[in-house]
């Protein structure tokens, strides 16, 4: 960003008079707004300002609505991104999150390493994550947006989810028109660029898979890739077991598809703690039964053949 633009949003950050936070670093322009790592100089925090740049009607409604539900104690757990300060008063619209580091840079050249067995990682990761989407889909709210872009890394390497722009509830008017494609065509399955009157937490699980093969896969094919890759024919780090490459390929098998998918994030939490970490279960006939017995119902057949 050239001089001129970094002194105009520096003036337009004094000009919003937010006590005690500090600009600091260089302007970063993404979607429909601007940010900026800021310091609180009382606390000593670290925080990253994001100001809404458009004057767009269904911009302003998308950033109030992700602003009330970042708000909402019924939302604030450790893996969702913390709001420190914020104004939808007056023209410009902006908040302050809790900074974290990038969870991409952090996976790639912290994490991913040749010597590192990181599939307890990944799992973790995984595990995480899912932790703050289940109290979002306890009230049939869905993200519709996770990929590693959209998750930092805090403190104690927590990761966070961030960027709730494109969140679906239902209870609310709809800002997209169906007809409209929403998400990233990376991680998003067809149905959402084929927009249908449901939005079901099913789309972050989907999403959920992907970010797992892209963690796990030989490299990160997502980068060279723009669609969603199918769970059949990913290849795996060799340092990954047979037991190991099966929980991943029946984990991303199964969210793969509406119909075989559970139903929400506690669900697939359930099902991740059954089979992550049981030695007693053979490589790949004892994880498909377990998977069966985690989630016998009327879709037995297809489960079985999917994981099969």
């Amino acid at each position: 960003m050239g001089n001129d633009k970094v002194n105009k949003e520096k003036e337009l950050f004094n000009s919003l008079n937010i006590p005690d936070w500090k600009f600091q670093g260089n302007p970063r322009i993404g979607g429909q707004a601007w940010g900026v790592e800021v310091r609180n100089e009382n606390t000593k925090d670290l925080g990253f300002f994001r100001c809404l740049k458009s004057d767009k009607k269904i911009d302003q409604d998308r950033f109030k609505r992700e602003l009330n539900i970042l708000t909402n104690p019924k939302f604030q757990h450790e893996n969702i991104i913390e709001i420190l300060d914020y104004s939808i008063d007056g023209p410009n619209l902006w908040y302050i999150s809790r900074r974290g580091r990038p969870f991409d840079q952090w996976w790639l050249n912290t994490i991913r390493k040749p010597t590192l067995p990181i599939f307890d990682k990944a799992i973790n990761v995984i595990l995480k994550i899912l932790s703050g989407l289940s109290l979002l889909h306890e009230q049939n709210l869905v993200h519709r947006d996770i990929k590693p872009q959209n998750i930092v890394i805090g403190e104690n390497d927590e990761p966070i989810l961030i960027d709730f722009g494109i969140l679906f509830e239902p209870a609310e008017d709809r800002l997209t028109p169906i007809e409209e494609a929403v998400g990233n065509k990376q991680y998003s399955p067809d149905y959402m660029m084929n927009r249908e009157e449901e939005v079901p937490p099913w789309i972050d699980l989907f999403q959920i898979g992907q970010l797992l093969i892209w963690m796990l896969s030989i490299k990160p094919a997502k980068h060279y890739w723009n669609r969603p890759l199918h769970w059949k024919y990913v290849r795996y780090r060799s340092d990954l077991d047979d037991y190991q490459v099966s929980v991943v390929r029946s984990i991303t098998a199964l969210v793969s598809s509406f119909s075989t998918s559970p139903n929400n994030a506690s669900e697939l939490i359930g099902l991740i703690n059954l089979i992550k970490v049981n030695p007693t279960l053979n490589a790949t006939s004892d994880v498909s039964n377990a998977i069966m017995k985690r989630l016998a119902n009327n879709k037995i057949s297809e489960y079985q053949r999917k994981v099969d």
